[in-house]
C-alpha cells in the first residue's frame, strides 16, 4: 500500500468525474462493506489502488453501459474477490477485511 493518500478532488480529476461523482460512488463501495481512508477531519482519502478501482468503475459503465451497483459489484469481485452474487454487507466486510489485511 502507498504512504500517499489523495483527496476526493484529486481522485476525481484523475478519474475524469466531479467530485461530487466520486463521493456517490464512494458511498456504494461503502455500502457494500469497503472501508475508505479518512483523514483526522473525516475527509475521505484514497490510495493508489483505490484510484483503480475507481477507473475501472467508470470504465465498466462506460463499456458495458451497465448499471452503477453491478459495476460497483464487479470492481469489487475483481479486487477483493467478494461475489457479485454476495449480498450481503456480513459477506462483504469478511471478504474484504481479510483483503485488508493481506494488502498491508
Amino acid at each position: 500500500m502507498s504512504d500517499i493518500l489523495l483527496r476526493v478532488e484529486d481522485v476525481a480529476t484523475s478519474v475524469g468525474v466531479a467530485a461530487s461523482t466520486n463521493r456517490k460512488y464512494s458511498v456504494m463501495f461503502e455500502q457494500h462493506g469497503y472501508p475508505f481512508n479518512r483523514n483526522h477531519q473525516g475527509a475521505l482519502m484514497y490510495d493508489e489502488e483505490e484510484v483503480a478501482m475507481f477507473k475501472r468503475l467508470v470504465t465498466l459503465k462506460k463499456q458495458k453501459n451497465t448499471s452503477l451497483e453491478k459495476a460497483v459489484r464487479q470492481v469489487l469481485s475483481d479486487t477483493v474477490g467478494i461475489s457479485e452474487t454476495a449480498s450481503t454487507p456480513d459477506i462483504a466486510t469478511h471478504d474484504i477485511s481479510n483483503w485488508l489485511m493481506y494488502k498491508q
